[in-house]
C-alpha cells in the first residue's frame, strides 16, 4: 500500500475514534444528568470542557450548577454558553431565571452592545468575509463590463461592510479575554487594592462585572454605582 495512502487513513481512523469516543462522554454525562447523578455528569462535562469550547458542554455544566444549588457557577456557565450561541431561546431564559433567583440588577446596555451581544464572534467573521467577497466582485464586474446593477451594489456592500467591521471590532473589544468575570461568592467592593482600604459597596453572588485592571492580588470591576477593587479570587472570568 502507498505510504502516504496509508498514512490518510490511519490519521482518518484516529480522528474517527477521537469524536467518536468524545460523544460517548457526552452521551454518558446526558445519561447521568438523566439520572439526576448531578456531580458525576458535572465531571464528566467539565473534562469535556477542557477539549471543547462548546455551547452545548458550558449550558449542560450551567444546568448541572443550578440542579446542585451552585446559582452563581450556574449563571457563570450560561454566559459562557450564551457567547457562543447568543440567541439560544434555552439559554437566555435560563439566564434570566438565575438572575431572578439572585436578584440580580438589570444591566443597562447601549444600541451597539445589544447588536454584538445578538451575533456570536463566528457569525460576525463569515459575514464579514462574504460582505468583502461581494465587494471586491462587484467592483471587478463593474469595472470589467460596467454592469449598473453592479455599480449601485458597490456602495451598499461597502456601507454593510464597514458596519459590521465596526461591530466585529466592538465585540472583540467588549470580549476580551479576562474582561468579565462573576462573583462566586459575595463580597465587599473597596475603594483601593488592598484590605486596608475602605468598603465602598457589598456585591451579591453571581453578578457579572466587569475587570478593568488588576493590581496584585486585586482587580477593579465596574459597577452601576461606580468603580471598585476586589479580590482576583471571588471572581471567575466568563471568557480565559
Amino acid at each position: 500500500m502507498d505510504m502516504k495512502k496509508f498514512l490518510k487513513i490511519l490519521v482518518f481512523i484516529s480522528f474517527s475514534t477521537f469524536i467518536y469516543a468524545n460523544t460517548n462522554l457526552f452521551n454518558k454525562a446526558i445519561k447521568l444528568y438523566e439520572n439526576q447523578k448531578f456531580e458525576d455528569a458535572l465531571k464528566v462535562f467539565s473534562d469535556l470542557s477542557k477539549t471543547y469550547k462548546n455551547w452545548q458542554i458550558f449550558y449542560n455544566i450551567g444546568n448541572c450548577y443550578y440542579r446542585l444549588g451552585d446559582l452563581p457557577r450556574a449563571h457563570l456557565y450560561y454566559l459562557k454558553a450564551k457567547r457562543l450561541n447568543p440567541r439560544d431561546k434555552n439559554i437566555n431564559y435560563n439566564i434570566s431565571v438565575v438572575r431572578e433567583m439572585l436578584k440580580l440588577e438589570k444591566r443597562e446596555q447601549g444600541f451597539i452592545v445589544r447588536i454584538t451581544e445578538f451575533f456570536a464572534e463566528r457569525e460576525l467573521k463569515i459575514i464579514i468575509i462574504v460582505l468583502n467577497f461581494i465587494l471586491v466582485l462587484s467592483a471587478f464586474i463593474w469595472l470589467n463590463f460596467r454592469r449598473e446593477f453592479f455599480f449601485w451594489l458597490i456602495p451598499f456592500s461597502l456601507i454593510f461592510f464597514l458596519f459590521f467591521g465596526v461591530i466585529f471590532y466592538t465585540k472583540c473589544e467588549f470580549e476580551k479575554p479576562g474582561k468579565w468575570g462573576v462573583l462566586l461568592e459575595s463580597t465587599s467592593v473597596l475603594s483601593g487594592p488592598s484590605q486596608t482600604y475602605k468598603i465602598i459597596a457589598e456585591v451579591p453572588a453571581g453578578m457579572d462585572v466587569e475587570i478593568l485592571e488588576k493590581e496584585g492580588n486585586f482587580v477593579l470591576i465596574n459597577l452601576p454605582t461606580g468603580q471598585g477593587w476586589i479580590e482576583e479570587s471571588k471572581i471567575e472570568k466568563v471568557i480565559k
